[in-house]
């Protein structure tokens, strides 16, 4: 992929700002909590029927796509909890388990 361009950037650049901004996400959800996500999926959903029943359709629907995204953003929190627990490092042997953790 050396030399190769992306609308005018090399693409080496754009991995680097792609990996900077998710790097930046993750580090912002995993000082969440997870029952803050949850709550707010509640919140999205509540508010999406709200929405219904006063008749903005549209805006239902847009907010009633939040709540799998915070569910789904509160599982990673919680499962890189137990990552952390376990070892939280890659290719470390687990000295109790004896087996190497991927």
């Amino acid at each position: 992929m050396e030399g190769q361009q992306i609308a005018g950037r090399d693409v080496q650049d754009i991995k680097q700002d792609v990996e900077r901004v998710s790097r930046g996400i993750r580090e912002r959800v995993e000082r969440m909590s997870p029952r803050t996500l949850v709550a707010g999926a509640a919140l999205s959903v509540g508010a999406s029927l709200l929405l219904r029943i006063v008749g903005r359709k549209q805006d239902a629907l847009f907010v009633g796509e939040w709540a799998p995204t915070l569910l789904l953003l509160g599982l990673y929190v919680k499962s890189q909890e137990g990552f952390e627990r376990e070892e939280g490092i890659f290719g470390r042997r687990r000295e109790s388990e004896g087996r190497t953790v991927m």
